[in-house]
């Protein structure tokens, strides 16, 4: 091979290790790029939604109103878990309500979407009466064969500006916790 030759060969050499090194700083650009992305989604989502956590202020009770039918919680129920109470009473039997009394200490939400394994499952809002707190409830049906045991709690929900994001949620069943484990 002659001088001109091995220079020509020397170049498409450089050449191609230029392109080849192009490439994979572009594979790391865009590898860190996702990432940043995701970490600025993760913060919109703990900022835009609702940060649930067990009430820490003592109420007498909690409302609840399903379509026209208003009715109050008194936290001297065994089954109604508060400041008051962390564990249900061992009378609340199986198929009895457990009232888990939460607020709210982040952004409020336009719509929220409960899904979980516990039975019938629901997420209120007091309603805006007088002797109302603005807390929320977390009902659902005891089973003591559960209790005890860690159950996960996926909320999804939209905000009021239009940000749509999952928050993951552990709980103890029959128990007062609830503790958001995504994002955490």
């Amino acid at each position: 091979m002659t001088f001109p030759e091995q220079m020509t060969f020397a170049g498409w050499g450089l050449t191609a290790l230029g392109l080849f090194y192009s490439i994979y700083r572009n594979h790391l650009s865009d590898a860190r790029m996702k990432k940043a992305e995701a970490k600025i989604q993760d913060m919109e989502s703990r900022g835009e939604g609702p940060y649930l956590v067990p009430a820490a202020e003592s109420v007498g009770q909690v409302y609840e109103q399903d379509g026209t039918h208003l009715c109050f919680w008194n936290v001297m129920n065994g089954n109604v878990l508060s400041v008051s109470r962390d564990k249900v009473s061992d009378t609340v039997q199986d198929g009895n309500p457990v009232v888990l009394i939460l607020e709210n200490q982040g952004s409020n939400a336009r719509r929220i979407g409960v899904t979980t394994d516990l039975k019938e499952c629901i997420l209120r809002q007091e309603p805006p009466i007088d002797g109302a707190n603005n807390l929320i409830i977390l009902k659902y049906t005891y089973q003591s064969d559960r209790a005890g045991k860690p159950c996960i709690v996926k909320l999804s929900f939209e905000s009021h500006s239009g940000f749509q994001g999952e928050h993951v949620y552990e709980t103890i069943h029959g128990f007062r916790a609830f503790r958001r484990i995504k994002p955490a």
